[in-house]
């Protein structure tokens, strides 16, 4: 499990760097056409990352493992911004969740926190 989702953490990091890139030189060259096409490939990306988050919390992911998808929340907005800035229309509903993204993230470290002390203290008894 943790290489397959290692390697999707892998590719979808290097598609928001490239997403990232790309939106940055459409900008420059005011390619609006690109930066529509570029939006609809980072609303993919963007599920991808939303649909690894929520596989990897049913497996019980390590707390480390749950951080480093915090992170890469962290550039899935980063990205998301300055594609809006470029002028790329995103359906706001979906921005919103990613807007409280690291908070929920929190909460789930959190949650699998409590979940592992459970499992300590049932073996110590």
């Amino acid at each position: 499990m943790a290489e397959t989702i290692d390697a999707r953490i892998n590719f979808l990091q290097r598609q928001l760097h490239a997403i990232s890139l790309a939106t940055q030189d459409a900008k420059a060259r005011n390619d609006q056409v690109a930066i529509d096409a570029l939006a609809q490939l980072y609303k993919k990306v963007r599920a991808d990352v939303l649909a690894l988050q929520v596989e990897a919390k049913a497996h019980d992911a390590p707390a480390a493992f749950l951080v480093t998808l915090d992170n890469m929340g962290d550039e899935v907005l980063k990205v998301g911004t300055q594609l809006t800035e470029a002028g790329a229309n995103i359906v706001s509903g979906i921005g919103s969740t990613l807007k409280y993204l690291p908070y929920i993230l929190l909460a789930a470290l959190v949650i699998v926190g409590l979940v592992y002390a459970g499992k300590i203290r049932k073996d110590i008894q």
